[in-house]
Formats: C-alpha cells, sequence, structure tokens
C-alpha cells in the first residue's frame, strides 16, 4: 500500500517507479507512462493531474482535487514503452496526515454535530474551570477557563437552575 492522501487537496503527487521489461530490475526513465486512477466505488479513468517524470524511473501524477475527492482507496496503473506495468494504492483520508496531530482536533463533527474535538475541549474547559457570572439572574455565563477572553456558554436557567436554552461557542 501507498500512503495516505487528504481528501481533495492539491498537496500531494501520486508518486510511482517503473521497471524496465528487459530485465525487471531497472528502473524505466525517459518513457511517457499512460496513467489511469481508480477511486473508492468507481473505473477506471485518466487523472486529472498532470503525469511527469521525476528521475530514475520514478514518475507522479501531480496533486488534484478532483483525482482525490473521494475517501478510501485510490488505486494507480501505469503501462509505459519497453516497461512493466505498475500498480500502486493510496489511501484518501478526511485528516491531513502530515500534521503533527494528524488534523484530529478540527475534524468536522468530532465530538457532537456542530463541534470539532477543539471547539467542544474549549466549552468543557469554560464549565469545568471558567469564570461564571449572572448565577441566580437567569442568565449564566461561563468564561474560557485561562484567558478570560471569551464567553463559551451562556445559559438561560430558571429558578431551579434548569437550563431552557443554552448557546455554546467553541470557536
Amino acid at each position: 500500500m501507498g500512503y495516505m492522501i487528504q481528501k481533495a487537496t492539491t498537496a500531494w503527487e501520486l508518486l510511482f517507479l517503473m521497471i524496465d521489461s528487459a530485465d525487471h530490475v531497472s528502473p524505466k526513465a525517459g518513457i511517457a507512462p499512460t496513467v489511469t486512477l481508480r477511486k473508492s466505488g468507481g473505473a477506471f479513468g485518466a487523472p486529472a493531474g498532470a503525469v511527469t517524470e521525476v528521475a530514475n524511473g520514478w514518475y507522479k501524477v501531480a496533486g488534484n482535487a478532483t483525482d482525490t475527492d473521494t475517501l478510501g482507496p485510490l488505486l494507480l496503473h501505469a503501462t509505459g514503452a519497453a516497461a512493466d506495468p505498475t500498480d500502486a494504492q493510496f489511501e484518501v483520508v478526511a485528516f491531513n496526515p502530515q500534521a503533527t496531530d494528524l488534523g484530529i482536533p478540527d475534524l468536522a463533527d468530532g465530538v457532537e454535530t456542530g463541534l470539532t474535538l477543539r471547539q467542544a475541549t474549549r466549552v468543557a474547559l469554560a464549565a469545568l474551570g471558567g469564570k461564571m457570572a449572572g448565577a441566580g439572574t437567569g442568565t449564566e455565563v461561563f468564561r474560557n477557563a485561562k484567558a478570560d477572553t471569551k464567553d463559551r456558554i451562556t445559559a438561560t436557567v430558571d429558578g431551579d437552575g434548569n437550563r431552557s436554552a443554552v448557546i455554546v461557542d467553541g470557536t
């Protein structure tokens, strides 16, 4: 299997090696490979990204959002004059696989609909350790825990402290 590629971006090239058909070992440079790609659930077709030689028998399909707009396996098949056919598989994922945190804190709906993990954590920290204002007034406000610069939770409460409306801001 190849490497992971973030969905619908142009950041990653699809790299593949062509081998000389005369000895089935040596890299085959200087050819114009014909490449087809298959997205998950689809049929093989021409790539949207340009196919060019890198060096030493290595070639690439330029990063193209159209080629990587479907999550799941992305298959590459390449043929070329006097070269063995080659196949490669890449995995198209929703996150940036090169990010230190894999982009997980910012995945949409990561914890709850409308909240990423990062946003949900901000709201939870405000409730657990942020300043609270308005207790007993009908509107209680919880601020971000450390900086105390933003209202994270604004809740409408009745005389018994029951919440009837809640607005959260995880940004």
